[in-house]
């Protein structure tokens, strides 16, 4: 819906335009530009060629690594709903302006006041202290009204932060997915230090921490890497699935990969109690995601879920 509605507004500005770049323009003129964010774009391949924060991830041993693009490459069509590329400075910009209910640093009207506040109002119950307003979280969980939001993609984590009655804001961008915790705890510092809180937040990631450490390399106890060979042997060359396209099974040396086009990744194989086999993505950016193995009317088949829904790629003869 943010992505339609993005792009619904875009097309009105710019008609002649093809969507995505009139997104792009009109987010150049109407945001970024206003807003003095020079360093921030939807260009991918210009942030790439330049100097970047390389996200990370870990494998399947537990180390960290420079994740893989791919997967984020998904994200670029639905653009509008959180996508584009940043600094820590840019993002205060913005911030700087909620704050200021709208107002540019010299004072200037940026957007009305009425519908930038309107935003902030719950819709949506999270929990007992914490709401869902129009693209904004409202946390009062402290007691104190907190608005906030973050961002995900895969080896990146952000999140901006403002407390309105108090005109403070703040920006954390993370470039591994193992830090998501700390955008909790950076939110219970800023706290603790503006009404000089219970030190919670040094504990609780330390706490964190040592669950973390006791995690590592899970996936090689509970996982086949490379994949079973006597396993991989069944699998058929490619296959084909009617709602996410063609998979092509690579085999190098010793490694199965699996290979969807716009990304890939090793596999690992993992057998449960009944002896059904599935395979496992373990590339750093790109792992997680489970196939299972079965046989179908018309021959091989895998088979992945995501919620309640079930993904069939059929083997392509």
């Amino acid at each position: 819906m943010a992505a339609a509605g993005g792009y619904l507004a875009a097309h009105i500005l710019h008609p002649e335009m093809e969507l995505g770049a009139a997104y792009d323009l009109a987010m150049q003129d109407e945001v970024f530009d206003p807003l003095g964010m020079t360093e921030t774009t939807f260009n991918q391949a210009r942030v790439m060629a330049d100097d970047h924060a390389s996200p990370h991830a870990l494998d399947i041993d537990g180390v960290q690594r420079i994740a893989v693009m791919g997967l984020n490459d998904a994200g670029v069509p639905s653009r509008p709903d959180g996508g584009e590329w940043s600094t820590v400075r840019d993002m205060l910009h913005y911030v700087q302006m909620e704050l200021a209910q709208g107002r540019l640093p010299d004072g200037r009207r940026y957007i009305a006041e009425e519908p930038l506040l309107a935003r902030r109002i719950p819709q949506v119950a999270e929990g007992s202290d914490e709401s869902y307003g129009m693209g904004l979280k409202i946390d009062e969980i402290w007691g104190v009204p907190v608005v906030h939001h973050g961002g995900t993609q895969y080896g990146y984590r952000a999140d901006m932060i403002w407390l309105p009655d108090q005109n403070v804001g703040a920006v954390i961008l993370i470039n591994s997915d193992s830090g998501a915790a700390l955008r909790a705890v950076f939110r219970r510092r800023l706290l603790e230090v503006l009404f000089d809180g219970e030190p919670r937040a040094a504990a609780d990631l330390e706490n964190y921490a040592r669950r973390f450490k006791a995690s590592l390399g899970e996936g090689r106890r509970s996982m086949t890497a490379p994949a079973d060979s006597q396993a991989a042997s069944r699998l058929a060359d490619r296959y084909v699935s009617k709602d996410l396209g063609p998979l092509t099974v690579h085999r190098q040396d010793a490694s199965t990969v699996f290979d969807f086009g716009g990304w890939r990744s090793e596999m690992a194989s993992q057998t449960d109690d009944n002896g059904a086999t599935s395979f496992v993505s373990i590339t750093p950016g790109a792992d997680g995601y489970v196939f299972e193995e079965r046989a179908g009317p018309n021959g091989r088949q895998l088979v992945t879920r995501e919620g309640s829904f079930a993904y069939v790629f059929d083997e392509l003869k």
